[in-house]
């Protein structure tokens, strides 16, 4: 049996790196491949809230360098190119180790930049993650790691993405370095298109992770305008916990409800009664959550930009995207007004189905026999 290492570096966040990462494993495993997860940091609550079994695991331990380089991300996380050089320079030990050499595949799913692995799935790409900033030391900071970064890259025989607008800027970041391929996240379209209802209350609901980074509170300028509407706001805080964050959230507006951690039954449960999905003003890479949302018949809307636009929300209607987030309430109250709402929240439900899990499972078996006969055609050689 061809054995095949899932590395991802840090499985202790319930965000949608992760959900690809253990779908990748549980998908590989059904394809008749040995898949194992292979981690540093091992959170199991991750796999319930992601709706994941428990999956065959190998935990790595971290040496002391990396330990104090996540402890001081912990407190200044605006340094995250830091941490993610230090878990760089561990995960190239990993893969030269003992532990991998057995593996007749590895593909890496966490760090977003070229591996020398089988396959490096990129979520987006490291170097061109800059924030804006006017502070001479910040873009001192970010010279120096983009230069470091640019030092650091392997040759992956294949790079794998999210969506058609995360391929573009792999092909920005490293152009011709190897080939491209989308492979989108899997959607539990079953699990959520059970719970879809006709009679929609006066809802809308926002699935994120609750940190700053997400944006998560420009939401509460659109409860402001739509007073007649209740907001949940649902999302992992593992991880990642900001509790003055989630209390500014919840302390904000009368309308709005902050719900952490909540169960996947309740997060199917609220998507299948609201009216609509609005997604923070920040341009997901692919959107799981957004996919979820229209699997249960609630009518997405989504900044025009990122996958979670391109891949998913525009082949619904254009009319679902908004470049302000203050253009929300008019987009709202124009779509509670339309005839064709309804017939709406079923093209969402049709465009979140070609994500399934079945679907994915088909393509990953695909992928993977394809990486497969390129290493046997390499040894022949």
């Amino acid at each position: 049996m061809v054995s095949v290492a899932v590395v991802h570096y840090f499985f202790r966040v319930a965000g949608g790196a992760e959900k690809l990462a253990g779908s990748l494993v549980k998908a590989l495993r059904e394809s008749g491949f040995d898949a194992e997860l292979v981690t540093s940091k091992l959170d199991s609550r991750v796999y319930a809230l992601l709706g994941l079994p428990e999956l065959p695991c190998r935990v790595i331990p971290e040496p002391l360098t990396v330990r104090m380089a996540d402890s001081v991300h912990k407190r200044v996380r605006r340094f995250g190119k830091f941490m993610s050089y230090f878990t760089y320079r561990h995960l190239c030990s990993i893969l030269e180790s003992e532990e991998l050499k057995g593996f007749d595949l590895v593909v890496e799913t966490q760090l977003n930049h070229p591996l020398p692995v089988d396959a490096s799935y990129i979520h987006y790409p490291v170097v061109l993650q800059r924030p804006s900033s006017t502070s001479l030391l910040r873009r001192f900071y970010d010279g120096v790691m983009e230069r470091l970064w640019s030092r650091m890259r392997g040759t992956p025989k294949l790079i794998l993405t999210n969506s058609t607008w995360t391929a573009s800027k792999i092909e920005q970041a490293y152009p011709g370095l190897a080939e491209v391929r989308v492979l989108h996240p899997p959607v539990d379209y079953e699990f959520f298109a059970a719970a879809s209802r006709e009679d929609r209350e006066k809802l809308i609901i926002t699935v994120s992770r609750l940190i700053p980074s997400k944006r998560v509170d420009a939401i509460l300028r659109v409860a402001a305008q739509l007073p007649e509407y209740k907001f949940a706001l649902v999302g992992s805080t593992l991880g990642a916990s900001n509790e003055k964050y989630v209390k500014y959230l919840a302390s904000t507006a009368s309308n709005v409800e902050v719900m952490p951690n909540a169960s996947r039954e309740l997060v199917r449960e609220l998507l299948g009664k609201a009216r609509f999905y609005l997604h923070p003003p920040y341009p997901e890479h692919f959107g799981i959550a957004v996919a979820e949302a229209a699997a249960a018949g609630a009518v997405p809307i989504v900044l025009r930009d990122g996958g979670a636009w391109t891949d998913i929300v525009s082949k619904i209607d254009r009319r679902l995207g908004y470049e302000d987030i203050g253009e929300v309430p008019r987009i709202v109250r124009n779509l509670e007004k339309s005839p064709d709402l309804e017939e709406l929240r079923e093209r969402s439900m049709r465009v979140a189905s070609t994500f399934k899990y079945e679907v994915f499972r088909s393509n990953v078996r695909e992928v993977f026999g394809e990486l497969l006969r390129k290493r046997e055609a390499g040894k022949r050689r």
